[in-house]
């Protein structure tokens, strides 16, 4: 994907139930003010395997692209997110932002998260992030002590752990 001036792309993705998936995304924010929004869920559980490359390159002036990515990864499966932002010569101003994060839910559930920033140029503002772990059981505790049932309260911390990502979905 080439974005030219003042285009806006917003990308919403959510995977599930393959036994193993891979995506790669290639995208060039080339004009002034181009704007990304990357959006991405991946449930894998059992052995399933859910791998995704995203590389964006900012070569115009002020391009934006934020990217959050959130993985749950339970019994035996892998989730994996490479998110690998490039802000170019000639894209000052250019605002990049990543916030991957990954829910282990099995004993043997694997996540793979890297945020890659390369920056060639000043005046641009870029964070990133990666974070794993598991469910928290201070708030699993709490639900338990409310009379919610495990499996009902599992599935609610894993919801609630997506929803920032499945929210953006406009019906």
């Amino acid at each position: 994907l080439d974005a030219d001036e003042q285009a806006e792309c917003e990308f919403i993705s959510v995977a599930s139930g393959a036994a193993a998936s891979r995506s790669t995304a290639l995208l060039r924010l080339k004009g002034r003010e181009a704007a990304l929004a990357w959006n991405a869920v991946a449930l894998a559980d059992r052995t399933q395997v859910n791998d995704a490359f995203v590389r964006v390159e900012h070569l115009g002036r002020g391009a934006r692209t934020s990217q959050l990515f959130r993985g749950i990864a339970a019994g035996r499966s892998r989730v994996a997110f490479n998110g690998h932002m490039v802000v170019r010569e000639g894209a000052a101003g250019a605002a990049s932002d990543q916030s991957l994060k990954a829910l282990l839910a099995g004993s043997e559930a694997e996540a793979d998260l890297r945020p890659q920033l390369e920056i060639y140029v000043d005046e641009v503002r870029a964070s990133h992030g990666a974070t794993v772990g598991k469910l928290d059981e201070q708030m699993m505790f709490y639900l338990l002590s409310r009379g919610i049932e495990r499996a009902t309260a599992e599935a609610l911390l894993k919801w609630a752990f997506v929803a920032d990502v499945v929210a953006r979905i406009r019906i």
